[in-house]
This record gives C-alpha cells, sequence and structure tokens, in this order.
C-alpha cells in the first residue's frame, strides 16, 4: 500500500539581493488565505521557519524550536 503524498504549503526558493548576497524566502499561503513572504540570511532559518508553518497547518505544533545560540540546554531552560 502507497503512503499518501505529503501537501506542501510552503516553499523556499534562493535569490540574490542587490548587493550580491544570497538569501532565502519562504513563501506560500495558509489555509484562511493569509499570504506569507518571509526572508532570511541563513537556510537553516528558512527551513526551521517553513517547517513550524507546516506543522502550525497540520496541527503538530512542536514544543521546542531549535535555536542559534551559544547557551546550553540548561542555559536556555533557566532564560
Amino acid at each position: 500500500m502507497a503512503r499518501p503524498k505529503k501537501i506542501h504549503h510552503f516553499k523556499i526558493s534562493p535569490f540574490k539581493n542587490a548587493a550580491g548576497t544570497k538569501s532565502w524566502r519562504v513563501t506560500g499561503t495558509k489555509p484562511n488565505g493569509e499570504r506569507v513572504r518571509k526572508n532570511f540570511a541563513e537556510k537553516s532559518e528558512a527551513i526551521q521557519t517553513m517547517a513550524d508553518l507546516e506543522a502550525e497547518i497540520t496541527g503538530h505544533v512542536e514544543v521546542s524550536k531549535t535555536r542559534r545560540t551559544r547557551l546550553t540546554a540548561e542555559q536556555l531552560a533557566a532564560a
């Protein structure tokens, strides 16, 4: 039996800024019709945002989100 195809509501596309640096754009539409278009300097941030938006649509909200920081898990919990 085949697995059902996953429907993607958002996509990531690379683009170059006027200064020549590479950035990443997350685009898509939420079920209520709200258009999402966000730009990121790091690809990892764009992937995390896209995953959060997809999880929000499917109802699978994650408790802990990845953050770029030098703090340890204990320091983050205390903060």
